[in-house]
């Protein structure tokens, strides 16, 4: 069945991608309102937000740089454990993303690393932590 005559209708990639993001501004709305501690959220819905297509490509990293070596160690402390690290001709080069484009597009963090370290430790691995 067509629309009337003279009604523009909406279709394709981009008017899904404009429904989505309806929706989770409503889902942001009714999430907002019902839990204050919302932000821990905000960066993970910003990013759904700006989803388009074609796609809007970033580097995902956090505001922060941390070596392997520095969570490594920070997650063996919050353990009780030394973590032993092993470097070997085939081990991955440090990676330091560019997040000028993340800042920009997304904002900044609003977690510490440390804090995201230890709120991912007590999920995995609750009790644990010393």
């Amino acid at each position: 069945m067509s629309p009337p005559q003279g009604t523009r209708t909406r279709s394709g990639p981009a008017a899904g991608t404009r429904r989505l993001r309806e929706e989770l501004r409503d889902a942001r709305d009714r999430f907002i309102a019902s839990d204050p501690g919302w932000s821990r959220m905000r960066l993970g819905i910003r990013a759904l937000e700006v989803a388009s297509v074609p796609a809007l490509t970033v580097n995902w990293g956090g505001s922060e740089t941390v070596s392997a070596e520095d969570y490594l160690a920070y997650a063996g402390s919050l353990l009780g454990v030394e973590p032993t690290i092993t470097y070997g001709e085939g081990a991955y080069h440090p990676l330091w993303p560019d997040i000028t484009k993340m800042h920009k597009v997304l904002g900044h963090c609003e977690v510490p690393w440390q804090d995201g370290f230890r709120r991912m430790l007590e999920a995995k691995v609750p009790g644990r932590l010393t």
